[in-house]
């Protein structure tokens, strides 16, 4: 677990991953989780997990593989831009805007 932010660095678990205060990824942070991923927010990052990815408030302009799903429901509940892949489900409040960034 870490209780602090993430921001453009490295990253990888054989097991879950629990990031308190999010993902800042400046283009640069990748993380792997051999299990869920748990967060906050992710911003500009790579991520992929073997099982779900778990986000409260968004995702923006990142990428996301998740080999079962991809849940993002807290408040706003938001993915903007970038590209998202789950085997299962992705669920989220919204996704994409209305200014038309590429989702």
């Amino acid at each position: 677990m870490i209780n602090n932010i993430v921001e453009g660095c490295e990253i990888t678990a054989k097991g879950n991953i629990t990031i308190k205060k999010g993902i800042y990824g400046r283009r640069k942070a990748k993380i792997k989780a051999g299990g869920t991923l748990k967060t906050k927010l992710i911003e500009n990052a790579t991520v992929e997990t073997e099982w779900d990815t778990i986000v409260d408030k968004h995702i923006i302009s990142s990428n996301i593989t998740s080999h079962n799903r991809i849940i993002v429901t807290g408040d706003p509940g938001q993915i903007i831009g970038g590209k998202i892949l789950a085997v299962v489900e992705v669920d989220a409040n919204l996704i994409g805007n209305e200014s038309f960034t590429a989702t």
